[in-house]
């Protein structure tokens, strides 16, 4: 289970390096396997580049410190900023990078393709595919996003649109080796119950330790605790 953390601001705006290392101890303490910096949840969007990887250097070194895995989002619209905040990220210790599509005028798939493409091949480090339709208005057939797979452009995806069909046929498409991981938070019981291998959950930033819990029932594949965990500690708020 990761965890798209927030990225803390001091009133004027500028980025809040004390509150990077109190939500990452806070995250490690309640049981979370790791964070994403710089995600949609991070505000990604009003970060410049200098401060996302800033703000992803300063959590993987909390990371580091307390004991969790990071995955740095390096997502941009354009090929060269991702390229250049990956490898700041690899520099600095990240266990992999996250990269949203390029957004608004949305690439097609040959675009896509050497887009992440030349990501995967510019670092050494795990790439994982971020579809967020809503977002980022590219919708991705499930061939493409295995085709993506299977010709060594990604190696994990966190599928947004939430769809547990979406996910089995990935599966179906690629091998157990390619990383789905379910990108939101209304049915992680029942995409960890048949085909995902994670868990990106953004109510994570705020009960981290009740989504643990489903998690951990999920994937024990003790399906009605699971739910009865997820209906009780979680949507009541």
């Amino acid at each position: 289970i990761y965890i798209p953390v927030v990225t803390p601001f001091n009133k004027d705006e500028s980025i809040n390096f004390q509150g990077i290392k109190e939500v990452t101890k806070f995250l490690s303490d309640n049981g979370v396997t790791g964070i994403i910096p710089s995600g949609s949840t991070g505000e990604m969007i009003a970060l410049t580049k200098e401060e996302q990887i800033a703000v992803n250097k300063a959590y993987i070194e909390a990371g580091h410190e307390y004991g969790i895995k990071v995955v740095a989002s390096t997502g941009a619209y354009r090929t060269r900023d991702v390229v250049e905040m990956s490898k700041a990220a690899e520099n600095d210790g990240a266990d992999g990078i996250m990269a949203v599509t390029p957004w608004y005028m949305g690439p097609n798939e040959k675009e896509l393709f050497e887009h992440y493409k030349t990501v995967h091949d510019a670092i050494n480090i795990p790439v994982m595919l971020y579809h967020n339709p809503y977002y980022s208005t590219v919708l991705m057939s499930d061939e493409f996003m295995a085709k993506l797979y299977n010709e060594e452009c990604i190696d994990a995806v966190k599928e947004r649109q939430a769809d547990v069909f979406r996910q089995q046929n990935l599966r179906r498409l690629t091998d157990d080796n390619f990383a789905i991981f379910y990108g939101y938070d209304v049915c992680p019981v029942e995409c960890l119950s048949c085909w995902t291998d994670g868990w990106v959950c953004g109510t994570g930033n705020l009960f981290p330790k009740e989504n643990v819990d489903v998690y951990r029932l999920a994937s024990a594949k003790q399906t009605a605790d699971a739910m009865k965990a997820h209906e009780n500690e979680i949507w009541p708020y």
